[in-house]
């Protein structure tokens, strides 16, 4: 069974059709049937008037609760300590072990479920208040960097949503960058670009002063984050040791 979209999908075989792809995703079984083999070689005709499929999630599905972990998270910034609890939904936890992987950019549009939206986001936004649009950047830099337990996923390479990096005990780089431009685009309202480089991903925002030296996108100028800062030392437009001079792909799907 094959689906035309838009999307692109990485763990799943795809053919190239027109300016989209067709993903089968009988190929999707956990777990795998191994001795089952896909093939991408038939034809397709396509209603050209119908809809592409979309992978990309736009709200939450509206589920009975089935059950929820609450998990607290604590982290420092400007010389004080804030506590943030979140209780997660069970349900998008293992939807999400289900779903096809996307690109970073695609994932960190995912929303939250309901649970952990009205549990965390109202804590988060209160922080916020009265600070400038600076401050409030690197207050979600410091919760994004220190919150979590930092470990490189070699083995898997699934970009967890924000609500699963919430939920796991340990996150890399694409995860972090996932939950901070959820956090930015859902708290401040600002831009965020994912930065595709070599070996790390990292983030870029809109702010109304530049910082550092400016990434261009759209004739728009934006500020260069590192998310993935473990030890929270890096200012906005400061880049980690050795990443400055590497070249890097704006995700734009």
């Amino acid at each position: 069974l094959s689906i035309y979209t838009l999307d692109q999908v990485f763990d799943l075989p795809v053919k190239r059709h027109g300016i989209g792809w067709l993903v089968e995703i009988s190929r999707f079984q956990k777990p795998e049937l191994t001795e089952f083999v896909p093939t991408v070689r038939s034809d397709f005709y396509l209603n050209t008037t119908a809809k592409p499929f979309r992978m990309r999630m736009q709200e939450c599905p509206v589920l009975p609760i089935r059950g929820s972990q609450v998990k607290s998270f604590h982290f420092a910034f400007e010389g004080k300590t804030y506590s943030i609890n979140a209780e997660i939904d069970q349900n998008m936890i293992e939807m999400m072990e289900l779903y096809p992987e996307l690109s970073v950019k695609t994932v960190s549009e995912f929303p939250v479920s309901d649970l952990v939206f009205q549990s965390m986001m109202p804590d988060l936004s209160k922080h916020l208040e009265n600070r400038t649009e600076a401050e409030k950047v690197r207050f979600l830099l410091s919760f994004t960097r220190t919150a979590f337990v930092y470990k490189a996923d070699r083995e898997n390479n699934n970009t967890l949503c924000a609500e699963e990096t919430l939920f796991s005990k340990h996150s890399d780089c694409e995860d972090r960058v996932v939950l901070f431009s959820y956090l930015v685009r859902e708290l401040m309202n600002l831009p965020v670009l994912v930065l595709e480089f070599s070996d790390h991903v990292a983030a870029a925002i809109e702010l109304d002063n530049v910082y550092g030296r400016p990434i261009y996108f759209e004739g728009r100028s934006f500020t260069f984050v590192e998310p993935t800062d473990t030890k929270d030392i890096l200012g906005l437009g400061e880049y980690p040791a050795g990443l400055s001079e590497e070249t890097y792909i704006i995700q734009s799907k």
